[in-house]
């Protein structure tokens, strides 16, 4: 496993977070020292349609969750979303555009109980899993200030590929991205 893990992984599973999660999501938001989202936040960025979250469970107790946007996503026919002319006349086979996939990395947090347990290390790896291509990537900012988060997409394969001054008001925040190997 990794450095940062010291107990047993528990026997996770996922699914992408409903509305009936959000009791659950906002206990463990308020038990979190970094940046808080509010339940505004929360509700804005889920009814978003390029935005998905997903909940890391054990059993039926929600242990931490993961919120990105899909900035772009592969097999799109055209800018529009349509098929090509020639592909909608008979006898033409249908060929697309393959646009990089590039997520953001919006929210990730884990309940302070289940931290160290390879729950954020999962919820990483299964964002990690999709993507498959050369110009495939995610992309997060990390406060400067927030040394764990920074070690944590560390182990996860993230790069500190830029410093963007201020980001955070008076703190510098790291842009990090993950490519495929």
């Amino acid at each position: 496993m990794s450095k940062l893990t010291t107990a047993a992984p528990p026997a996770l599973t996922f699914r992408q977070m409903t509305p009936r999660d959000l009791l659950q999501v906002w206990r463990i938001e308020q038990q979190t020292a970094a940046r808080r989202w509010t339940v505004q936040d929360f509700l804005t960025v889920l009814q978003s349609g390029h935005t998905v979250g997903q909940v890391a469970e054990v059993g039926d107790q929600v242990v931490g969750y993961v919120i990105y946007t899909v900035q772009n996503t592969r097999r799109l026919d055209d800018e529009e979303g349509r098929r090509p002319h020639h592909a909608r006349l008979g006898g033409f086979r249908h060929e697309s555009v393959d646009l990089p996939i590039s997520l953001l990395l919006l929210h990730l947090v884990v309940g302070p109980e289940w931290r160290r347990r390879g729950v954020a290390l999962a919820l990483l790896g299964r964002l990690g899993r999709k993507l498959r291509h050369a110009d495939d990537s995610i992309q997060t900012t990390v406060p400067e200030g927030n040394l764990p988060a920074q070690l944590l997409l560390r182990l996860a394969g993230y790069k500190a590929i830029r410093v963007l001054r201020g980001y955070f008001g008076p703190e510098d925040g790291y842009l990090m991205e993950l490519r495929p190997n």
